[in-house]
């Protein structure tokens, strides 16, 4: 299986957003040595490396993608996912990408906390409606304790 990461969080985070990123990812590619594991990554990282011979890195092609990475890594994203025939997208901070639900590519999120949904009075409204987007949680999802 071909199974993709946004790898922000595990390449450019030294807590604890970044350390279960790695972990998650070395664990499944040692565990799992048959799947094909692609790391999207929204620049080069000085700072950690993540190696294997079923690790692959994905950096943002061409002067637009690298030039607005966050752009890339939420929306244009989707059509590297198609091009590397990826079945498997996993948002490990929150979000994935826009219209990727249009693709037949199966998608996971991990949602760290959901303190916002919790406690949305403390939270710029704004900010609610784009957490809610990007994960794609429909404004009304039970929270579960």
């Amino acid at each position: 299986m071909k199974i993709a990461f946004d790898a922000k969080r595990a390449y450019h985070n030294n807590t604890g957003l970044g350390n279960y990123s790695r972990t998650l990812i070395k664990d499944l590619a040692g565990f799992y040595p048959d799947n094909e594991y692609f790391l999207f990554n929204p620049k080069p990282s000085k700072e950690y490396s993540l190696a294997g011979n079923n690790i692959h890195q994905v950096l943002p092609q061409g002067f637009f993608a690298r030039k607005f990475s966050s752009l890339w890594r939420s929306k244009w994203v989707v059509s590297d996912l198609l091009d590397l025939g990826i079945e498997l997208y996993h948002g490990l901070s929150h979000e994935i990408p826009v219209s990727i639900n249009k693709t037949g590519i199966k998608t996971v999120v991990t949602i760290h906390d959901l303190i916002f949904e919790h406690f949305p009075e403390q939270h710029n409204l704004l900010d609610v409606k784009v957490y809610r987007k990007n994960s794609h949680m429909p404004a009304s999802m039970p929270i579960v304790l």
